[in-house]
C-alpha cells in the first residue's frame, strides 16, 4: 500500500504491484502507483485469464479510488473505473476483487445510497458497472472492508460495523448476495454474548461446506468495553454461526486473516507473539481443537505485524508483514511502519 518509484514516504502514499516466485527469487515491481489518476494505495490483486485486477483505496480523477488492470509482465496498466466520493456508485474500495464468469465483484467502504458502502460488479473490460447492494438500511451492515468469496453463484462477505447491535465497536455482520444482485441477506449480526465483534480484514474462506472467518474482538474472553479477545468463527451458508476458537483476553492478538486446507485452518495475528505486539502465525482445526502458534514475528529481520490475508498452496503458507525485515527495524513503532517482508512457512 506504500512505497514504489514514488518513495515509501510519498504524500499521498503510492504502493506497488509486484511479483515474486515461491522460492523468493525473481522479485519485480510490475507497477508503481503515485500518479493520482492511476489510483493510490492498492489492495490485493486477482489473476483472471493472465491479467491482474485490483482496486485502490484513493486516487483516480475524483480521489474515490479505482478499479485497475495490469498484465503479469507489468505492461498495459489501465484504470477501468474511477469512483466518485458522495455518489450512489460507492467510493474507497478497501478490499480486492473476485472474478466469476468474466465479471469482477468487489466492495466499497463508503458511498452508495446511504453512504455506508456497496457491493458492485464490473466486467473485465471496465464496462457494465453496477451496484448490487448499498449498505446502511435498518439492521444492515456498514463499511464492508474485505474481499468477497463466491460459492455456487452467491457472494459472501463481512462488514466491519452495523447489524443488529448498531454501529459501535461491538458490531459487524456477515452477509450474502447473489451475483445477479438478488436475494441480499444479513446472515449474522456480531456482538451477542460471547460472540465475536468487528470482523477482521481478511475475507471468509470456504472449507468443507462451511465459511470461516475471524473477528478482532469479542469471544469467550473478550468482555468489557474495549477491543479484547478475538475469535475464529464458522458459518453455514444459511447463517448458522459457531465460535471455533476464542483468543485470550490478555496479550493482544487481533487476528487479521485465515486460510484453510483439509480440516485445518492457518491464520495470522497482527499483534501477540514475541514482545507482545509483533504478530504470529497460528493453526487450529476446523473443530476448534489443536490450536498452536507456529511462528512469532519480531525477532531479527523476519518482519513485524503480518496483515494481508495469507495464502496456503502446496503445503506452504505464504504472507506478508506490514513492516520490519532487512530494511526495517525489529518492531514497527521504531521505524514508522516501514520495511516489510514476504514470508513462507511450511507447517
Amino acid at each position: 500500500m506504500n512505497g514504489g518509484a514514488y518513495g515509501a514516504g510519498s504524500s499521498p502514499p503510492g504502493g506497488t504491484v509486484f511479483r515474486i516466485s515461491a522460492t523468493g527469487s525473481g522479485y519485480r515491481v510490475l507497477h508503481s502507483f503515485g500518479n493520482v489518476q492511476d489510483g493510490l494505495q492498492p489492495s490485493a490483486v486477482v489473476d483472471v485469464n493472465g491479467t491482474l485486477y485490483g482496486t485502490t483505496l484513493w486516487g483516480g480523477d475524483y480521489n474515490g479510488g479505482t478499479v485497475f488492470s495490469v498484465s503479469t509482465t507489468g505492461s498495459n496498466y489501465r484504470v477501468l473505473h474511477t469512483f466518485v466520493v458522495g455518489t450512489p456508485d460507492g467510493a474507497n474500495p478497501a478490499a480486492g476483487l473476485v472474478g466469476v464468469n468474466g465479471m469482477l465483484y468487489g466492495t466499497t467502504s463508503f458511498g452508495g445510497t446511504s453512504g455506508s458502502g456497496t457491493v458492485f460488479r464490473i466486467s473485465t473490460e471496465g464496462t457494465n458497472y453496477r451496484v448490487l447492494h448499498s449498505f446502511g438500511g435498518p439492521g444492515d451492515g456498514v463499511s464492508p472492508e474485505v474481499s468477497l468469496v463466491e460459492v455456487n453463484g452467491t457472494l459472501y462477505g463481512t462488514t466491519f460495523s452495523g447489524g443488529r447491535y448498531g454501529t459501535g465497536a461491538s458490531s459487524g455482520t456477515a452477509f450474502s448476495v447473489r451475483t445477479d444482485g438478488m436475494k441480499y441477506r444479513v446472515l449474522h449480526s456480531f456482538g451477542g454474548t460471547s460472540d465475536g465483534k468487528q470482523p477482521s480484514p481478511g475475507p471468509l474462506v470456504y472449507v468443507a461446506g462451511r465459511l470461516y472467518g475471524s473477528t478482532a474482538c469479542g469471544g469467550a474472553n473478550g468482555g468489557g468495553s474495549g477491543c479484547t479477545g478475538g475469535t475464529i468463527f464458522s458459518l453455514t451458508t444459511k447463517g448458522k454461526e459457531r465460535i471455533v476458537y476464542s483468543f485470550p483476553a490478555t496479550g493482544a492478538y487481533e487476528p487479521t486473516g485465515i486460510a484453510g486446507a483439509q480440516g485445518t485452518l492457518y491464520g495470522i495475528t497482527f499483534e501477540g507473539g514475541f514482545g507482545c505486539c509483533s504478530g504470529t502465525v497460528f493453526t487450529v482445526g476446523t473443530n476448534g481443537q489443536g490450536f498452536s502458534v507456529l511462528h512469532n514475528f519480531g525477532k531479527g529481520s523476519d518482519g513485524d505485524q503480518p496483515y494481508a490475508n495469507p495464502i496456503y498452496a502446496n503445503g506452504t503458507l505464504y504472507g506478508t508483514t506490514n513492516c520490519g525485515g532487512r530494511y526495517g527495524a525489529e518492531n514497527c513503532a521504531s521505524y514508522n511502519g516501514r520495511g516489510g517482508t514476504v514470508f513462507a512457512l511450511a507447517p
